[in-house]
């Protein structure tokens, strides 16, 4: 059976029609229009409090633990960042930990608040509690992490800076994501490694190139499903 005229149009625009739109908006406006901004977690902080919470809203495939070290030492906050990653049996240590954050100015980050169904609740008192935060130190900040879940609570994601950080489609916005991430944005990162041998430094930059064309692959390989993998592998930046 021939396809008619509509149907040829059709088939090609399903293949290339985001292809070529996105070309246009190369070509017409800019790049920035059509690539995903560098994860920036300044911005956010600078929006935060030590009432104002910040949450990562996570999706497959993302793991901001690893930029938010990066910046904790940026902020020389690394050794007063205290994790713990939420389930059962967690919450009272998570408590203990909130509490002694406003203390002492710690970061506290808690991970994982979708399994901690039983736990929100108190979470919710704890951020609502004006009293407990009277007096709070200003270096103090509270991180969580979770799925989108219907049972986080509404007051505390109302009242917080939220941020995503889905991973990137296609083998060039990987790369882009890994060469715009830490340390691999840093110039010293290439420009301090082998400095006094010329062919180890050009053997480097060539591994490191090697290496991030590797990992885009094999995150890349999770969209086709068992024909890329056949279990379902939970690849991150963390892994690189």
């Amino acid at each position: 059976m021939l396809l008619n005229n509509y149907e040829i149009i059709l088939s090609w625009v399903e293949i290339y029609g985001l292809l070529l739109l996105q070309t246009f908006i190369t070509n017409n406006m800019d790049a920035s229009f059509v690539e995903p901004p560098p994860f920036d977690l300044h911005s956010s902080f600078l929006d935060s409090s030590p009432t104002t919470p910040l949450v990562f809203l996570l999706s497959a495939g993302s793991d901001p633990m690893a930029s938010l070290f990066m910046y904790a030492k940026t902020r020389n906050m690394y050794d007063k960042t205290k994790t713990i990653s939420l389930g059962q049996g967690q919450g009272p240590r998570a408590e203990r930990m909130i509490l002694d954050g406003v203390k002492w100015g710690h970061w506290v980050v808690l991970q994982n608040c979708h399994v901690a169904i039983s736990w929100m609740g108190e979470l919710e008192r704890i951020c609502n509690d004006s009293s407990i935060f009277k007096d709070s130190h200003p270096d103090y900040r509270l991180w969580c992490t979770s799925y989108p879940s219907s049972v986080f609570p509404v007051s505390v994601l109302q009242n917080s800076v939220k941020m995503t950080n889905e991973p990137p489609k296609g083998l060039k916005m990987n790369m882009m994501r890994s060469f715009n991430s830490d340390p691999l944005v840093r110039d010293k990162f290439f420009s301090n490694a082998f400095s006094k041998d010329p062919i180890k430094a050009k053997n480097w930059r060539r591994g490191v190139f090697a290496l991030v064309f590797f990992h885009a692959v094999i995150q890349e390989r999770r969209e086709f499903g068992p024909l890329g993998w056949n279990i379902p592998y939970e690849f991150n930046e963390s892994d690189l």
